[in-house]
């Protein structure tokens, strides 16, 4: 079985200042995001998910107080996984 690597990616939006054409453009730069990371590690984006929202109720409380200063409850919370897979003919030599 070929290596792979999982990936994560969790992006707060504020609720009132996010619009349908920002939520396009943020899935677009997550997903390239995804697909330069796999490329900088020789592997390829294999399987690529838009999870939808996460309740703000799974966000970590140190988050929202340490790192958003506000409630969680203030964001949208967008959600998004992918599996980058080296290719099993690929070399880096």
């Amino acid at each position: 079985m070929a290596y792979t690597r999982e990936l994560k990616a969790v992006v707060p939006v504020l609720i009132g200042e996010h619009t349908k054409a920002d939520d396009e453009l943020l899935v677009w730069l997550v997903r390239e995001s995804f697909e330069r990371e796999a490329a900088a590690e020789y592997l390829t984006l294999t399987e690529w998910r838009d999870c939808g929202d996460l309740h703000p109720s799974e966000v970590s409380p140190t988050t929202e107080r340490e790192v958003l200063k506000r409630p969680a409850t203030d964001f949208r919370w967008r959600m998004f996984t992918g599996t980058a897979t080296r290719s099993v003919d690929a070399s880096i030599v």
